[in-house]
């Protein structure tokens, strides 16, 4: 990754001639089309068999892209690229989240929770690559836009296909079935709601749809609006993916569309402001004619909001967050181990983060869409032209925009939203370079280039010794977390509230149902009260389950019948037996107490426990998946202590020499420290 040559035009824009290109690297911008493409025209729910959810086409693209800018990185010694902001933010977030999976590693922790954390680092590379490459790679104007320009053309892409879904229900996701990939799961497709399909195109679902279309759409606004040539077709684009954003029949959907016309509204000028307002009435009218019906049923979802079960569904999950949180509130439970199939599914990135990675997991989530939000609206604050300006802006916009959205459903599981926010995020971090770039031009056109980089205050002796040390430092401290960390037993049952029946060979055939009752004795063994008296009585930790639900505390996954599963769990054998018959003796006592005293005894209602007997199960911990992470998080620590160490003593700058059509090689301030 060279800083390429080239001249500025009269607007003092540097421009790369074709010819000026080394020909023997690989251009980023074709990198960045192919990631697009498998985003957008291979569905997520089609991977890579062995890798699972993580194995989709673009998210292991990702993590070849991460390799690539290490590659990258280390072959270009000789020059000084720096880092940006948004360097140092993926750097600190991808830090936490190692932590996190680390911590997760050193509980009892299921092979199931282990192989889904797992899967979360691949995501995580492959978002981490998308970020830094992007961000080293965009450098000019002409690489930012043109990336960005591709961008707006496979959303628009997006779009189109969830038109053609709405009006004629063709599944585009089975005929884009690449060969060698296997479907994960029978999520996707089309669903209805309000007599309305609601489309997704080539997305997971049509939330992860409307927040793909609504993080473009403030940039195909910036393209419409500032375009100079073929403007007919940026507007079409534009066009194309505002009308789909109602065809979702989503809140998310009706925000992002909001939020996009919005940020029009803000960087039209006063004509185009008075045609928008002329041409929208009408527009909005021909949309009724062709949609009748739709206003009113989006108009309905946020009436009916205070009624509606997905509402009040994410209204419940706070107190299992709070309960879960409070488990391990610095670094989590563990990433991408709250698995919904076993816990809860929670509609909310905030509040998913908070629980797997802990308060500095949320900190550096916050920090994910801050840190380019703000970057991006400095680096259009100091643009000296609109349309570099506005360009920022709609970067920031867009990440706005998934920010807001992340607090309606848990944003970082949906591969095409989460790979679009890594792309701008990356994008965020080029346009705080073009912007440190001309802001290095003199007054008087002449460019300024960095003098030769000054010695640090310490010697490289010292800077190498200080990052070893302090990676040595945190992989030690895990290596030692990790030999100290025990696993634990489960001690499982199954028991079934009945009458007692008559005397009988088999007494299950002979028993009267009680359908309904296991339900009511789970909520109640869920209470507080009850939680506190087994706490009590050394029962830390246990679970009950209905029929096939989960036995994991705080879920949401009921299942349904008389049968009942308990779990109680000790530090061995005995103690997870012992604790399990405590459990199952206070579970007889909440029966006891629903029936009152007992006026007929032969209608009395017990727990019968001699269709199973106690098994007990070992819940180990996974050291070598916490070493593991621990020797990556031990290297990142050590890369940051590395940077933090190489301060410079100056970073004083010369005019660059007047030479009358020779090419200058542009290299900004910060780039340079």
């Amino acid at each position: 990754m060279t800083v390429l040559a080239g001249k500025p035009d009269r607007t003092g824009q540097v421009v790369d001639p074709p010819r000026a290109r080394d020909r023997r690297r690989l251009d980023p911008l074709v990198v960045f089309q192919i990631y697009l493409v498998l985003l957008v025209f291979s569905p997520a729910i089609y991977v890579i068999k062995p890798l699972g959810a993580a194995g989709t086409p673009a998210t292991v693209f990702g993590c070849l892209v991460l390799l690539l800018w290490i590659v990258g990185r280390l072959s270009s010694s000789r020059e000084r690229i720096g880092l940006t902001p948004v360097h140092w933010m993926a750097l600190a977030y991808a830090a936490a989240m190692v932590l996190s999976f680390v911590g997760g590693m050193l509980r009892p922790i299921s092979a199931e929770e282990v192989s889904s954390s797992l899967r979360g680092l691949i995501s995580l590379a492959g978002g981490m690559g998308v970020i830094l490459y992007a961000a080293d790679t965009m450098r000019t104007r002409a690489a930012l836009s043109s990336l960005l320009r591709f961008a707006v053309l496979m959303g628009a892409c997006l779009a189109a296909m969830g038109i053609l879904q709405f009006f004629t229900g063709l599944d585009v996701v089975s005929l884009l079935h690449l060969p060698g990939l296997q479907a994960n799961s029978d999520i996707g497709g089309l669903y209805v709601r309000a007599g309305f399909r609601r489309i997704s195109g080539t997305a997971t679902h049509s939330i992860e749809f409307a927040a793909v279309l609504g993080m473009l759409l403030p940039l195909a606004a910036h393209y419409a609006l500032n375009a100079a040539n073929r403007r007919w077709w940026a507007w079409a684009q534009f066009i194309v993916i505002l009308g789909a954003l109602p065809l979702t029949v989503a809140r998310s959907g009706a925000i992002a569309l909001l939020l996009g016309v919005l940020f029009a509204l803000l960087i039209a000028s006063t004509s185009q402001r008075l045609k928008f307002l002329l041409i929208a009435p009408i527009a909005a009218l021909v949309f009724r004619l062709f949609v009748p019906g739709l206003y009113g049923a989006i108009g309905n979802l946020f009436a009916d909001a205070g009624s509606d079960n997905s509402i009040s569904g994410r209204t419940q999950d706070f107190q299992a967050v709070e309960a879960f949180f409070a488990q391990s509130p610095l670094i989590g439970r563990g990433l991408n181990t709250f698995i919904p199939s076993i816990y809860r599914t929670l509609d909310n990135q905030y509040l998913a983060t908070a629980v797997e990675a802990g308060l500095i997991g949320a900190l550096a989530l916050i920090a994910f869409f801050g840190v380019p939000f703000v970057a991006s609206l400095i680096a259009g604050a100091g643009a000296r032209d609109r349309f570099v300006q506005t360009q920022a802006f709609a970067i920031a916009a867009g990440i706005a925009c998934a920010a807001i959205l992340a607090a309606t459903f848990d944003f970082f599981s949906f591969p095409m939203a989460f790979g679009t926010l890594c792309l701008l995020v990356g994008a965020a971090g080029g346009a705080w370079r073009v912007h440190r770039a001309e802001a290095a031009l003199a007054p008087g056109g002449r460019p300024t280039v960095a003098a030769p980089r000054p010695p640090a205050l310490l010697p490289r002796w010292a800077i190498v010794l200080g990052a070893v040390a302090a990676g040595l430092a945190v992989f030690a401290a895990c290596f030692l977390a990790s030999r100290r960390a025990e696993g634990v037993f489960e001690a499982r049952e199954s028991v079934v509230p009945q009458v007692d029946p008559p005397k009988s060979t088999n007494a299950f055939d002979t028993r009267i149902d009680t359908d309904g009752l296991s339900v009511v004795l789970k909520y109640r063994m869920d209470g507080q009260q009850v939680h506190d008296e087994l706490a009590a009585a050394g029962v830390d930790y246990y679970a009950v389950a209905v029929g096939s639900g989960s036995l994991a505390p705080y879920t949401d996954v009921l299942g349904y019948g008389d049968l009942m599963q308990l779990a109680a769990r000790g530090a061995t054998v005995d103690q997870a037996k012992e604790k399990l018959i405590t459990l199952r003796t206070t579970l007889q006592q909440q029966l006891d107490a629903l029936q009152g005293p007992a006026t007929n005894p032969d209608l009395h209602i017990r727990l019968e426990d001699s269709f199973s007997s106690i098994e007990v199960f070992s819940v180990p911990v996974s050291r070598t998946s916490a070493i593991a992470g621990g020797a990556v998080l031990g290297g990142f620590v050590a890369a940051l202590a590395a940077l933090l160490l190489a301060v410079p003593r100056q970073r004083p700058t010369r005019p660059a020499p007047k030479k009358k059509g020779a090419a200058f090689r542009l290299t900004s301030v910060w780039e340079n420290g």
